[in-house]
């Protein structure tokens, strides 16, 4: 990363720039803060590759900030309580995890968190139903997967949008 132009990054999709600063964490960071640091936030400058850690987003970032104000804080890590290093694929079919997700999101759910909550995502359990709200799909995923380990099938929905429902067949914290 060090020696790239800023202007280069910084035009880069924003999906790409989390993409580089999921990248550095795991090349680089996540054996330094795993398990020690679970349950907190990695904020990264993807153009240095220097990171901070903290209880939440808000405070990794400006944490970070405050040690390089000229940060592109564009990679925001949860390091999950559950190390999620072996997925496995759901047992349900996708038909399945979308039919009793629904159900259980518009039974359960729905009701709890829009519309304040729009644009976020919920990694839902069917199995269980248990759920994870987050501002990022990859952590609600390992919020989930903190609470239920064992989850399998899993329906990840965007928060007030209806056509956004996805089945993802293994660890989303893993997918690149």
């Amino acid at each position: 990363m060090t020696g790239q132009p800023k202007t280069t990054i910084r035009r880069l999709p924003p999906q790409e720039t989390v993409r580089l600063g999921r990248d550095i964490y795991e090349r680089k960071i996540r054996e330094q803060v795993y398990p020690a640091q679970r349950g907190k936030t990695v904020a990264i400058d993807v153009e240095s590759g220097d990171w901070t850690i903290a209880n939440n987003h808000a405070e990794a970032t400006k944490r970070l900030k405050s040690l390089r104000g000229d940060a592109y804080v564009a990679g925001n890590v949860y390091v999950p309580q559950v190390n999620h290093e072996k997925p496995k694929s759901p047992t349900k079919s996708f038909e399945q995890i979308f039919y009793y997700g629904e159900k259980i999101y518009e039974r359960d759910i729905r009701a709890r968190i829009e519309p304040e909550h729009n644009g976020r995502f919920v990694a839902i359990d069917i199995d269980s139903g248990e759920w994870a709200l987050a501002a990022d799909y990859l952590i609600a995923g390992d919020r989930l997967r903190d609470l239920r380990p064992e989850a399998l099938n899993i329906l990840y929905v965007t928060v007030g949008y209806r056509d956004t429902r996805e089945v993802v067949s293994e660890s989303p914290s893993r997918l690149e």
